[in-house]
Parts: structure tokens; C-alpha cells; sequence
């Protein structure tokens, strides 16, 4: 029998090569593009002094991704934003206790995007100063594949990015 035993240099194996490379760089990026995250969420009641009710008013979503670094890396990026500045940094869970303690009686959040490797969550919160209610309102893009907070300058050429810039300005004047 005349068999040829394939080697490193035959098509035989360069053809297999390149079949597992393709398959790889396929499946890698079908597995950002299809990347969605999950929410947790650690629920509150507010401090009666502030707000007397028995429903959970206070709503903290946790991301959960595919990725545990990830994971890290987002909910770090949101905690240092919605609860750090305000308190001396123990775990979350007293932080948001201490937050309540004085006067946060409103937390919300909303997903307006969660596909394609991006995750768009605006968190709302509410606090009683007293005489007055102070609101805020973050929001946050997040790549799922790295963690990183997403700028404007993240998802739009820079050569379209003045005319979405200017076309957003044009929309808020005209609306005033």
C-alpha cells in the first residue's frame, strides 16, 4: 500500500491548522459578541425617620457577568461611584446600611442595554436632606469582555463623534 503519511509541511496539516485557528477566532468572537450580564440585587428598607415604609425602597444591583474578574472590576467601578464617596469604605453591605442610617431612602436602577457585549445601567438614588430631597442619577457603559467603562469616545468614530455631539446639543436646545 502506497500511503503517505501527512507531516508538518503537508496541506494535510497546514489545512487542519488553519481550520482549528478559524474555529477559534469564530467562536471567541461569537462568545463577546452574544455576552450579556445578570443582576443581583441586595435590597433595603430605608430608615423610618426618613421614610416610613415597609417596602424595599433601597435596590443595589450587583453585575454578574461570564467572568469573575470582570464582575470585580464593574461592581468596583459602581460602588466607588454611588456608595464610596459617601462612607468610610467597609463592605458594601455596611456601607449601604450607613448610607440608609443617614438619610438614602431611594435606590433604583434600570437597564436601558444588555446585549452584544455592552451593558448600559442608569442607578437613580434619593435622599432626604432634611427640609429638601437631593437626587442623583449616574450612568454607566460597561464592555463585558473587559470590565472597562465605556466613553462616548468608546463606541463612536472620532470623525462622527462631533457631529452626535452636535446633533445632541441641537436636539436640547430645541427641546427648551
Amino acid at each position: 500500500p502506497n500511503s503517505i503519511a501527512p507531516t508538518a509541511a503537508s496541506p494535510y496539516v497546514v489545512n487542519n491548522k488553519m481550520k482549528i485557528l478559524l474555529i477559534l477566532i469564530f467562536s471567541s468572537s461569537i462568545y463577546g459578541y452574544s455576552q450579556t450580564a445578570q443582576i443581583r440585587e441586595m435590597k433595603f428598607r430605608p430608615n423610618p425617620e426618613y421614610y416610613n415604609t415597609k417596602d424595599f425602597t433601597v435596590i443595589y444591583p450587583i453585575v454578574i457577568t461570564k467572568n469573575k474578574m470582570d464582575d470585580k472590576k464593574i461592581n468596583a467601578i459602581i460602588r466607588d461611584e454611588i456608595v464610596q464617596p459617601f462612607t468610610e469604605k467597609k463592605n458594601l453591605k455596611q456601607d449601604l446600611a450607613e448610607l440608609i442610617k443617614d438619610g438614602l431612602t431611594d435606590l433604583s436602577y434600570q437597564i436601558s442595554y444588555n446585549k452584544n457585549g455592552i451593558l448600559s445601567i442608569n442607578i437613580t438614588g434619593q435622599e432626604s436632606g432634611g427640609h429638601h430631597l437631593i437626587s442623583t442619577e449616574t450612568y454607566f457603559n460597561f464592555d463585558l469582555m473587559t470590565g472597562n467603562n465605556l466613553s462616548i469616545a468608546d463606541i463612536f468614530q472620532e470623525a462622527k463623534l462631533e457631529s452626535f455631539i452636535s446633533k445632541v446639543s441641537q436636539d436640547k436646545i430645541d427641546f427648551i
